[in-house]
């Protein structure tokens, strides 16, 4: 019993009659009403025995009525199935009160005339019986030796259907039947209790005020309205509107335009603007496009739309920002591109973030940003570091190339981020935009990339563009990113302090590289000895060397060019020794310095590596070879001629240079090779044809003229100026034929001009 009185009763105080010989009251609470309520609840009153005492405790029945006699209807069915002695009791009821008869054969019992008796008279006062008669006396709780618990109800619920019970009034509770007198009379201490709810209570309570105020029956009800059109709760507005609906007089009208303008809510505004265009203000016309955009039709929402923005109204801003989450893809789209037009870029940048709107829209806001927001904005910002991340291909590389190209502040997390992309040419262009921005963010997801890669070009890239941004920084900055934890930006910032050097060397930096040579790990160790080998200090330069035997290769690499920048000869002979090391990359290094040193020592040695297997140390063999050999030697002539058949362009770019000396038809056979090979790269046909030009000798011609026959308009002209400067009249009858079939009219005044020289 204890349990039931905690569960049900919290919400009810005891009222005993003085044949008890007490009264107590218990804890007052408050039942709230829905807030639309318009029907009260149907109690019914049960004697239960609470702590050993029988009290009339009240029951929820069905309820759901909307009358008195509806309510005691449904109430008393359910207590004559609780206590079927109130069946004893005959009810006849009339609009506000009840007349009750006890069966003659009962009158003795006090189960039925005080115990079963009560529970009906307090059952018919729930349900909105003001009066309640036996034998026509008015009875009334002290009728009853038992006390009832009754409703301390909130002034809200009062409003909205007639309770028995008591109502709370500023804290203070008063009974029902007091205070729906003090309310008739406009009592002033419960409009100001009605007052300060409407001003302080929650939201759902002001709600409820504003919707039942017509029962205030105040003469301030007007202004109570109008103060509710500033709450802070939209729907307390929107009740507050319906009831001014009714008399929109200029007052009101005022206070609706004033709503109108400074309302956020576009429901509460198109409320106000249908009660303003309803009483006769035309102006306001307009506003109800705001109507239309919950058309069904994605049309009509458009020509809406439209509309308000050709109002040039910044209020409507909100209502058009808001299709950006319409169902219907059309009208997303002209959303953000209203929203472009009135260069509200910071809402479209808002769409970005949010997770719930559909894909299309949140990439066209990024687009529209990346291309229309100003020059150093945010929103530029924001939206191409949106199109990087979260765009399709095609939109992530054209993101990637804005922020690499117009180098802008704000992109380098996205850049960054977009580094793991799927999409090769996205990440190229990330990390040379990270590079260009130079923002040391990046260092980090640049060795994450470098780590991950396997391209060797690839990686080769994301190296550099770490090395950029760690070569502007201060050298002191620099000098601790150096010392960073990840040991892949450690190396890659070592590398870079090479820039700290350039021009002279610094010794704090060189103090730095020096003890990472003297480490253990090779990448740390390769990354100083890369770094100390641009130090522009003999000195330096000189103690490198001494590491020519080193057993990493890369060491010796670092040696050699080291070797190869170094003012004094005393370390020249490691260059030569180098040419017999078994690797490739120390070759390779050491023919790259020995053409900068013009070392003529290592002829013979250069002369043997041209066949080299290898393609890289190839050409940089046939590059020294070059330097190092006399022009038009004959000795040389064979090793020139058969790289002009190596599958290497740039091996062919070179042997052209070996060949140009001799003029005579042998080399001019060989140098033509390009001209007769479909796979020839532009740029070799116009170094051959440039070379065949310049031969001097009438051998070269019919080598030469095969270059007007190609496709590419640059090789014609190209080949047109050889012929011009061979000056021999066997290439006339080619020329003729040529311009016969020549359409370009710039290249066909160019072949008769040369005719005309010869």
């Amino acid at each position: 019993m204890r349990k039931l009185f905690a569960n049900t009763l919290a919400a009810f105080s005891t009222l005993s009659s003085p044949l008890a010989g007490s009264v107590t009251l218990a804890t007052v609470s408050v039942i709230a009403l829905a807030p639309a309520a318009v029907a009260a609840p149907a109690f019914v009153y049960v004697p239960r025995a609470v702590d050993g005492t029988e009290t009339y405790l009240p029951e929820l029945a069905d309820g759901g009525a909307t009358t008195a006699a509806g309510l005691a209807d449904q109430a008393l069915k359910k207590l004559l199935a609780a206590l079927p002695d109130a069946a004893a009791v005959t009810v006849k009821l009339d609009a506000s009160s009840a007349e009750l008869t006890i069966d003659a054969a009962k009158s003795g019992d006090p189960a039925i005339t005080d115990r079963a008796l009560g529970a009906v008279f307090h059952t018919l006062r729930a349900a909105g019986f003001e009066e309640v008669r036996l034998a026509g006396k008015p009875l009334s709780a002290a009728s009853f030796s038992r006390g009832a618990l009754v409703g301390v109800f909130p002034i809200g619920a009062a409003l909205a259907s007639k309770v028995n019970g008591w109502v709370d009034v500023a804290g203070v509770p008063i009974p029902a039947s007091a205070f729906y007198k003090r309310l008739d009379a406009q009592d002033k201490d419960v409009q100001a209790a009605i007052k300060a709810l409407l001003e302080t209570g929650s939201a759902d309570v002001r709600l409820l005020l504003t919707t039942q105020i017509d029962a205030l029956k105040s003469k301030d009800k007007e202004a109570l309205l109008i103060d509710r059109l500033s709450d802070g709760d939209a729907r307390v507005r929107k009740a507050a509107l319906v009831h001014l609906a009714k008399a929109p007089n200029a007052n009101v009208q005022k206070a609706l335009g004033t709503l109108v303008d400074k309302d956020t809510d576009n429901g509460v505004r198109l409320d106000a603007v249908k009660i303003l265009v309803a009483s006769g203000k035309k102006e306001y016309e307009r506003y109800l496009l705001l109507d239309k955009l919950n058309a069904a039709d994605a049309g009509s929402v458009i020509e809406a739309a439209k509309g308000l923005a050709a109002s040039k109204d910044k209020k409507f801003v909100p209502a058009i920002a808001g299709l950006a989450a319409h169902t219907n893809p059309a009208v997303r789209k002209v959303g953000v591109e209203l929203l472009r037009d009135a260069g509200e870029f910071g809402l479209i940048a808002g769409f970005l973030a949010n997770d719930q709107l559909a894909s299309d829209v949140r990439e066209l806001a990024a687009r529209t940003l990346a291309d229309q927001a100003g020059v150093g904005a945010t929103e530029k910002a924001a939206g191409i570091s949106w199109l990087a991340q979260n765009g399709p291909a095609d939109q992530a590389l054209y993101a990637a190339k804005l922020a690499r190209d117009q180098i802008v502040i704000g992109t380098a997390q996205a850049l960054a981020k977009a580094l793991s992309r799927p999409e090769a040419d996205v990440r190229k262009t990330a990390a040379e935009g990270l590079g260009k921005l130079k923002d040391p963010i990046g260092l980090e997801a640049l060795a994450g990339a470098l780590r991950g890669a396997t391209d060797p070009t690839e990686k080769a890239l994301y190296q550099a563009q770490a090395e950029a941004i760690v070569s502007v920084q201060a050298v002191d900055q620099a000098i601790n990113i150096a010392g960073a934890k990840d040991a892949t930006v450690r190396e890659l910032a070592i590398r870079a302090l090479a820039a700290f050097s350039k021009d002279r060397p610094n010794p704090k930096v060189t103090e730095v590289l020096k003890k990472a040579l003297a480490e253990k790990e090779p990448s740390i160790r390769r990354a100083a000895a890369y770094a100390l080998a641009r130090t522009p200090d003999e000195a330096t330069l000189a103690d490198l060397a001494k590491l020519d035997a080193d057993a990493d290769a890369e060491i010796r690499v670092q040696v050699a060019v080291a070797i190869g920048r170094a003012k004094g000869a005393a370390n020249d002979a490691i260059l030569v020794k180098y040419l017999d090391d078994n690797d490739t990359s120390v070759r390779e290094a050491a023919l790259v310095s020995i053409q900068t040193k013009k070392l003529a020592a290592a002829f013979d040695k250069v002369r043997f590596l041209v066949a080299h297997r290898k393609v890289e140390v190839r050409r940089e063999a046939l590059r020294a070879l070059v330097l190092l050999g006399k022009p038009a030697d004959p000795q040389l002539f064979d090793i020139y001629a058969k790289a002009m058949q190596d599958e290497d362009t740039d091996v062919k770019m070179v042997a052209l240079d070996g060949l140009a000396p001799y003029a005579d038809g042998r080399a001019a056979q060989y140098i033509g090779l390009p001209l007769i090979d479909d796979r020839s790269p532009k740029e070799l046909k116009l170094k051959t044809i440039k070379v065949l030009g310049g031969l001097g000798i009438v051998d070269a011609v019919e080598h030469t003229v095969r270059g007007l026959f190609d496709s590419d308009r640059d090789i014609k002209l190209a080949t047109l100026d050889a012929l011009e400067r061979l000056k021999s009249d066997k290439a006339s009858r080619p020329l003729q034929e040529f311009v016969l079939g020549e359409t370009d009219a710039e290249v066909k005044a160019r072949a008769n001009k040369v005719l005309e020289t010869l």
